[in-house]
């Protein structure tokens, strides 16, 4: 591929693709070792002018909250911010390393004494999001958390614009439902999301690595509320 963007990142490949962004892998050939970096690049739909403005200002807002947020070491940090090609990008720093998902598909259910090291290591995380800059994730799971090469669990994800736009078949729709199936509180479900969501997505999370279960696949909390 190895598409240059700004005069400076280069893209190697593309890893993933949603209906709202696709994200590369690439490097910074302006450092002396030519920094691997995360590259994303926010889709276009030029068929609806009103979406794209929500999505290009969500997509800034990110970009804006990334590089508050990556002052904390385990959170990637942001590289920049710009515009190529009539295309908005948004570069971040590469965790070299592998998600809890692949962890636990590698090897199987984590110890307790694993499960509980990295929960000590999170929750100052979530303190700092929350405390400090008054921030909810609202997408903490296994894929959201990687093991960097120190064995650091690193929070990734704070995209933004997945709050307004979801994709049922080929219809764009706009939503203010953030989060995944089996990972997300009922209250956050409904549309209200508070600090305490995240914890239970972490809590959650924490279930999954220990037995394999997602507690909402057995149980409805429909019964509980």
């Amino acid at each position: 591929m190895n598409q240059l963007l700004d005069n400076r990142y280069q893209i190697i490949h593309k890893l993933h693709e949603t209906n709202l962004s696709i994200t590369f892998q690439g490097k910074d050939i302006k450092t002396a070792t030519h920094r691997p970096c995360l590259i994303k690049q926010l889709k276009t739909y030029s068929q609806n002018t009103k979406l794209q403005q929500q999505l290009e200002q969500r997509f800034q807002q990110e970009a804006k909250t990334l590089e508050k947020l990556s002052k904390h070491p385990q959170i990637p940090d942001s590289y920049a911010y710009f515009s190529a090609n009539n295309q908005l990008y948004l570069v971040q720093e590469w965790i070299a390393g592998y998600n809890l998902e692949q962890k636990f598909k590698q090897q199987g259910k984590l110890t307790e004494t694993e499960v509980k090291n990295i929960l000590i290591k999170l929750l100052p995380v979530l303190e700092f999001i929350h405390r400090q800059h008054n921030i909810i994730h609202r997408d903490i799971k296994p894929t959201n958390i990687m093991l960097n090469s120190e064995n650091l669990p690193i929070l990734i994800d704070f995209g933004i614009v997945k709050e307004i736009v979801t994709s049922t078949n080929t219809q764009i729709q706009s939503t203010s439902i953030v989060g995944t199936p089996g990972f997300t509180p009922p209250e956050q479900r409904l549309g209200k999301p508070t600090f305490a969501s995240d914890i239970y997505s972490l809590g959650t999370t924490a279930i999954y690595l220990l037995t394999g279960e997602i507690p909402q696949n057995k149980f409805s909390w429909r019964s509980n509320i």
